[in-house]
């Protein structure tokens, strides 16, 4: 080229054919070898499995790429329609439904409340109703003290404790007046529920006035009372200032001014308790006096007192026969017996109202007392209540003892077999 002229090619110089089969590669120039290798890289047109496709890297601002699955096969453990189509027919659509036709849930353990409004709702079956509840309070009464009538009734249970239960004594009620007061006016009257007794004092009483007390049940209709002083003289009327006592004969006792007073002070307090209230008066009798028990003290005027005998004790320890005896002649009075039976059956005590020995099989008993066999090696015990004042025998006291219960029955006890104790009077 530097021995050449330069020339300029024509700017409409046509097509020039130029061989460069002979021409040295450009620095850089790509090779038939290098083309070749990148040729294996390149894959055919269409669609390749992984190992055959040619890796790319989505750009990092790549648009969103239309996929279309229509054909593809479903991964594995994808849900079919067939799996949705029945889970579809266990849900319900929204909107209340019957229990029959609702998801069953359950509340967590640790669930927070829950607002629940009942307004609307029906009631349970068996649910209490306005009407019911109304109807049960008209039968509940109010609180505080009410009248037998408008109380509730109730029982008290078969096993109940001991209820303590308090007196009530009566605050002392008082009446004072002075000057003229009219005849038949009321000074007092006195609710004696839950007492037993009163005492009436007169601290004072207005000239010529008397006071009479009476008692009634219905505070309309009364009787005189007696009145009786501590040291247990009696009177009917109040006529000077004193103290009296009245043991509680009815429910209500009125002090009422029967002689009207012309002038002075009338002054009375009353007072009540659950206890009795008095002393025991001395009263004369007349007659014969009987005594259970105890002693008595008395004066005897024009007459005798006939002391009270003790008891007569009596004991028999069977023998192998039917043990007739007689116990006493005479009127008696069986005060206490007691009977233990070693045997293995029954043995029976018989008494008889006789004044000579009972005849075995032939006489008539008047108390058959059975005697239980003995258990398990403990005897039989007969104690029969005879009662305050005993059993009377007029003609006198005979016994005998049978292992049978009729009153012909002649069959003998062992010896040893049955002890009886008695305690008889005159």
């Amino acid at each position: 080229m530097a021995a050449s002229t330069p020339v300029a090619i024509a700017s409409d110089q046509g097509a020039v054919p130029v061989s460069v089969a002979a021409l040295p590669l450009p620095a850089g120039a790509a090779t038939e070898a290098t083309l070749g290798a990148m040729n294996a890289k390149v894959p055919t047109v269409g669609q390749k499995t992984m190992a055959a496709s040619t890796p790319v890297a989505i750009a990092s601002d790549q648009g969103a790429l239309p996929v279309s699955a229509a054909a593809l096969p479903l991964p594995a453990g994808a849900a079919t329609e067939t799996t949705l189509a029945a889970l579809s027919g266990k849900v319900p659509t929204v909107g209340q439904k019957a229990m029959a036709a609702s998801t069953p849930v359950a509340i967590a353990s640790d669930q927070g409340t829950l607002p629940v409004s009942a307004a609307i709702l029906p009631l349970p079956a068996g649910a209490a109703t306005e009407v019911t509840t109304a109807a049960l309070n008209t039968k509940t009464p109010a609180l505080g003290v009410a009248v037998s009538a408008a109380s509730r009734p109730v029982v008290l249970a078969s096993d109940q404790a001991a209820i303590p239960v308090g007196t009530r004594d009566l605050v002392a009620s008082s009446y004072n007046v002075a000057g003229v007061i009219a005849i038949n006016t009321d000074l007092m009257t006195i609710d004696c529920l839950a007492l037993r007794g009163v005492s009436v004092q007169c601290v004072a009483i207005g000239v010529a006035g008397v006071v009479t007390t009476s008692w009634s049940n219905d505070n309309v209709n009364f009787i005189a009372a007696t009145l009786m002083t501590p040291a247990g003289l009696t009177a009917a009327t109040i006529t000077a200032a004193g103290l009296w006592v009245l043991p509680v004969a009815a429910r209500y006792l009125r002090l009422r001014l029967t002689t009207a007073t012309t002038s002075g002070a009338t002054t009375f307090a009353v007072a009540g308790s659950a206890l009795p209230i008095g002393q025991p008066v001395s009263q004369p009798i007349a007659g014969a006096v009987s005594v259970s028990s105890g002693s008595v003290t008395a004066s005897v005027t024009g007459g005798t007192m006939n002391p009270v005998a003790p008891a007569t004790p009596f004991f028999l320890n069977s023998a192998a026969t039917t043990n007739g005896a007689l116990i006493v002649t005479g009127t008696c009075n069986l005060s206490t017996i007691y009977a233990t039976n070693i045997g293995a059956t029954a043995a029976f005590i018989k008494l008889y109202n006789k004044a000579t020995a009972p005849v075995v099989g032939t006489d008539i008993p008047e108390m058959i007392i059975p005697v239980p066999a003995a258990v398990s090696g403990v005897p039989g015990v007969a104690t029969p209540p005879i009662g305050f004042h005993g059993q009377r025998f007029a003609l006198g006291l005979g016994i005998e003892i049978t292992g049978g219960v009729a009153d012909a029955d002649v069959v003998a006890v062992a010896a040893g077999q049955v002890k009886v104790k008695l305690s008889r009077t005159t």
